[in-house]
């Protein structure tokens, strides 16, 4: 066992040192890996094996089929004018963004929150939002009148 672990830990070193540099020990490595993650055949149903890959994959696209099942569409059984009711004042909708709207969207986030993909706290934007509130009255303004840079 402590000689696994010996091994073990001097491949890792090595491979740290040695590891990405275009190296005899670098390609034997991937040759390795590409040896260990390759499905060199595959069995069909009829007890036929098959190494090309147009055949493997046709393999694996029929046993995939077969064991998600097939679904035949009858006819939608939800009624969609229950579920989704008719508006007909939705001009609204289509009105620029006010300052009150958006102070109140602000003053309704969460202050325990961890941060999003961007890495902003919600917290952060309600403690400087006197200082940063016109850039974002801005930032909605290019939104609505699509003058945003992408």
């Amino acid at each position: 066992m402590e000689f696994q672990i010996y091994w073990k830990q001097r491949g890792s070193t090595r491979w740290v040192t040695k590891g990405d540099a275009s190296t005899n020990f670098f390609h034997a490595n991937a040759t390795i890996r590409h040896r260990k993650n390759l499905i060199s055949c595959l069995e069909n149903p009829a007890g036929i094996m098959h190494s090309s890959h147009h055949d493997k994959a046709q393999i694996l696209w029929e046993a995939y089929k077969e064991r998600l099942g097939r679904t035949e569409y009858n006819a939608m059984l939800l009624n969609l004018d229950v579920l989704l009711p008719s508006h007909s004042d939705l001009l609204s909708l289509e009105d620029p963004f006010t300052t009150e709207e958006i102070d109140q969207v602000v003053a309704s986030l969460p202050s325990d929150k961890s941060p999003s993909t961007d890495g902003i706290y919600t917290d952060f934007i309600k403690r400087c939002w006197l200082i940063i509130k016109h850039d974002f009255y801005k930032l909605c303004q290019d939104f609505y009148s699509a003058n945003i840079c992408l």
